[in-house]
C-alpha cells in the first residue's frame, strides 16, 4: 500500500496502525517495521522465550521528499502487556540517517530479552 503523503520538513516514523484507521485504510497488527531475529532466522513475535538475546531489525521511513532525518534518535522499548500497561522497558538507543521518501534506513541491534 502507498500512501500520498510528504512533508517538507525531515519527518521519520515506522508503520502506524492508528495513522492508517484515520486513513481508513486497513491495518495488521504485526508491525511489519520491526522484525526480530534469532540466530539468522525471523522469528513469530508470539514464541519468544525470556533470558534470550535476539536481533532485532527496525525499518524507518522518512516521509519528506525534500529533506533527509540524518541523526534520527531511534529508541527501542518494550511494553508490558495489557490493557492500559504504562510500564515500559528500554532496550537502545540508536542513531539513523534517513534518506528522503522512497527509501528507508535498516538498523540491526542485538538486544537482550527479559
Amino acid at each position: 500500500m502507498s500512501l500520498a503523503i510528504s512533508f517538507a520538513s525531515p519527518t521519520p516514523s515506522i508503520y502506524s496502525q492508528f495513522l492508517l484507521m484515520q486513513l481508513n485504510q486497513p491495518v495488521t497488527w504485526d508491525n511489519p517495521d520491526v522484525r526480530i531475529f534469532l540466530n539468522g532466522v525471523e522469528q513469530d513475535t508470539y514464541d519468544l522465550a525470556a533470558g534470550t538475546e535476539y536481533d532485532l531489525e527496525i525499518t524507518v521511513h522518512n516521509a519528506s521528499r525534500d529533506k533527509p532525518a540524518n541523526g534520527t534518535s531511534v529508541e527501542l522499548r518494550w511494553i508490558e502487556f495489557g490493557a492500559g500497561a504504562e510500564i515500559w522497558h528500554p532496550i537502545s538507543m540508536l542513531a539513523a540517517d534517513v534518506p528522503r521518501l522512497a527509501g528507508h534506513c535498516r538498523r540491526r541491534h542485538a538486544v537482550a530479552n527479559s
